[in-house]
């Protein structure tokens, strides 16, 4: 018996120890990198709810001068630079689409004017519905 504690301890770790820490460490990660990737896309959207916001202000004031909203971004005279979405207007609503810089291109948060809601299209599954206001 002392001589396979000795001979252990010469060599180190045994390769189902080696294993056992792997697969602990994969498990780990297979929780971890789903949530932090939903809480940074939670974060780049929120730019979005935010520049939407600044839109809907400024469409707003362009109803109260002209009688009617906007029904091209460039009437409203932003400057819209954002890595992760690109800004649109129609006479009825806001949108925000993903870029690739996002994680994935093509999905959508929709704002209806004059009050709101707020809705997704797009692909499922990017953008939780539950993170919007």
């Amino acid at each position: 018996m002392s001589n396979s504690l000795e001979r252990r301890k010469k060599h180190g770790f045994s390769l189902l120890e080696l294993l056992m820490v792997i697969m602990i460490v994969g498990i780990i990660m297979t929780i971890v990198i789903p949530m932090y990737s939903s809480k940074i896309k939670q974060e780049r959207l929120k730019e979005a709810i935010t520049t939407i916001a600044k839109i809907r202000q400024k469409n707003v004031e362009f109803k109260k001068e002209n009688g009617y909203f906007a029904f091209d971004i460039s009437q409203l005279n932003m400057q819209l630079d954002s890595k992760y979405f690109v800004y649109a207007v129609t006479d009825s609503t806001i949108e925000a689409t993903t870029t690739k810089e996002f994680g994935k291109e093509g999905a959508k948060v929709v704002y209806c004017l004059p009050n709101g809601p707020w809705k997704t299209s797009g692909e499922k599954n990017i953008i939780d519905t539950a993170w919007l206001p």
